[in-house]
């Protein structure tokens, strides 16, 4: 539940009889805050969703001073506008330019403090998503938790790896779901998502792993028999560009390109079995 602090009703209406010819709102200050507020508390609960349960003390003492200090700079905000009237109210004559020029200072002065205090939504955003400062006081339990999650990502990996080198699939595999099991290589696709080294390439090398050709000599061979079929190019952002400048589908390159990594893994395997 969102915790307000109060907005200054008061200040508010004096400052908007001061800068503009319409009424106040009753209540218009306090319910513009509230919703800042609201929504602050809203990015809360979403990261506290992304993150380990140490971190939520963390978050909500972070939008309780967000809410605070936001009350507090809107509330002098009004105090500063309510200074004096603005030269549509008060009309050109004789007016107070010099009064006008400490009050555009104080201001400026507040809306820095406003952007100081929009920074605390960053923060929030940024809890339980980075690195572990050595000042922390919860450093220590961090770093445990950190170090045991690695070790067991690293015990899944070497069980999944074994499993594959067993039984030349994942599928049945116990420490993965299928659905896991699918997306297992999803990322290489599009040159692992950034345009770098095909995903054929890389998903074959995945492929010769689980059937057991692990020499540098064959992996350099699979991926230099593929490079000599597209001129020396292995990256996806130059092997489509080469083939949308010959007029050529990216859809049917794509499938061309899988079936031509296909025939050479079976190649591969073939001559690596023969020998056995």
């Amino acid at each position: 539940m969102p915790k307000y602090y109060p907005i200054n009703e008061e200040a508010a209406k004096r400052a908007k009889d001061m800068n503009s010819f319409s009424d106040y709102a009753p209540g218009s200050a306090t319910a513009g805050y509230q919703q800042m507020v609201d929504e602050a508390y809203a990015l809360a609960e979403k990261q506290k969703a992304q993150v380990d349960p140490m971190y939520h003390d963390k978050i909500d003492t972070l939008v309780d001073r967000y809410a605070r200090k936001l009350a507090e700079n809107l509330n002098e905000r009004n105090v500063i506008d309510a200074r004096m009237p603005s030269i549509l109210i008060s009309g050109g004559g004789n007016f107070p330019v010099t009064k006008k020029h400490k009050q555009n200072a104080a201001r400026d002065r507040n809306y820095g403090e406003y952007a100081e205090i929009s920074k605390l939504l960053d923060k929030i955003r940024s809890v339980g998503m980075g690195g572990i400062s050595a000042d922390d006081d919860l450093a220590v339990e961090k770093l445990t938790k950190k170090l045991e999650g690695l070790e067991s990502l690293q015990a899944t990996m070497k069980a999944v790896n074994a499993y594959f080198r067993k039984h030349k699939t994942l599928d049945g595999c116990p420490e993965l779901t299928p659905e896991q099991a699918e997306k297992l290589a999803s990322n290489f696709g599009g040159g692992m998502k950034c345009g770098g080294t095909c995903g054929v390439i890389t998903s074959g090398l995945l492929v010769l792993g689980g059937k057991g050709i692990e020499s540098a000599a064959k992996i350099g061979e699979f991926r230099r028999r593929i490079a000599e079929n597209h001129d020396g190019m292995t990256d996806c952002k130059l092997l489509l560009k080469a083939n949308a400048e010959r007029g050529g589908n990216k859809k049917e390159h794509c499938d061309g390109m899988i079936r031509e990594a296909i025939t050479l893994i079976d190649e591969l395997v073939s001559v690596s079995e023969n020998k056995k």
